[in-house]
């Protein structure tokens, strides 16, 4: 994992992230809150068949400052994040499951957490590996829950 380097990454004087250029991180989440609600609706993933819904919750989550924190660690810009994100349910319907465990906070409700990953390209030309966050519920359904960028 690359290192943060905070001077990449400026505030506004109320302390919050901006994007160099095309406005603030707050702009740019309101656009993919957007985009999102939308989206919200089910998807099914080609390799297994699964389905995996986004809800008004899990856009709470995919564009939450510890997901975007998370994806400009990789190495990756606000804009970037955002871009994914808003790409949410489309890349899980081609990602491959890489990892399922229980809840790490125990939630009697939750059989599972599950990880999938998938290569795609950003509108800029980047090559990306989304890292999507699934949890499974007891009732059966799967919620697409969290997104973060990573290098292929």
């Amino acid at each position: 994992m690359d290192s943060f380097e905070e001077s990449e990454h400026p505030r506004d004087r109320n302390g919050r992230f901006t994007f160099k250029g095309n406005g603030s991180i707050g702009k740019l989440r309101e656009k993919a809150v957007c985009i999102l609600s939308e989206s919200k609706g089910t998807y099914m993933n080609s390799i297994s068949g699964e389905t995996a819904y986004i809800s008004g919750r899990s856009i709470d989550k995919l564009i939450s400052g510890k997901a975007l924190k998370k994806s400009i660690a990789n190495g990756f810009t606000a804009r970037e994040h955002f871009e994914a994100v808003t790409r949410a349910g489309k890349l899980f319907k081609t990602a491959r499951l890489a990892s399922s465990a229980p809840d790490k906070n125990g939630s009697p409700d939750i059989v599972c957490v599950k990880r999938y990953d998938t290569p795609f390209k950003m509108r800029n030309g980047k090559l990306a590996k989304a890292h999507l966050t699934v949890k499974e519920y007891k009732n059966g359904e799967m919620k697409i829950y969290s997104l973060e960028l990573m290098k292929r």
